[in-house]
This record gives C-alpha cells, sequence and structure tokens, in this order.
C-alpha cells in the first residue's frame, strides 16, 4: 500500500503541475501522451465485472424486460 500510495501522489502532482495550461497545442500532447501511458502501463488481463459489456452475464437478462 505505502508502494501505491507514493505512486498515486507522484502522478497527482503531474496533474497539478499541468492543470492550468493555456496552449491548446501543449495540452493535447500531453493528452495523447498520457493515453499512451495508460494503455502502455495497462494489465495485460483487466478484471471485466461480469454485467459490464464484455462481462460473461451482460445482457443476459434482457428477454425477461418488459
Amino acid at each position: 500500500r505505502d508502494k501505491y500510495r507514493f505512486y498515486a501522489c507522484l502522478l497527482r502532482a503531474r496533474f497539478d503541475e499541468n492543470k492550468n495550461e493555456k496552449d491548446m497545442i501543449k495540452a493535447t500532447m500531453m493528452l495523447k501522451a498520457g493515453e499512451e501511458e495508460f494503455w502502455a502501463n495497462q494489465h495485460p488481463q483487466p478484471y471485466i465485472f461480469p454485467d459490464s459489456p464484455g462481462g460473461t452475464s451482460y445482457e443476459r437478462y434482457e428477454c425477461y424486460k418488459v
């Protein structure tokens, strides 16, 4: 937990450094870099809730709805 909290604080600090960015080109580039970092660090087998799209019981009871 301590390790997670440390990295969570570092990530929050990165957001706070750039929260008032006025240059839209730079902000768009930071967004693109952040999305790439997110996809690169994503778990290879993410947890999917059963009722979520792609889950085992997604839309299972649709035929019973009125």
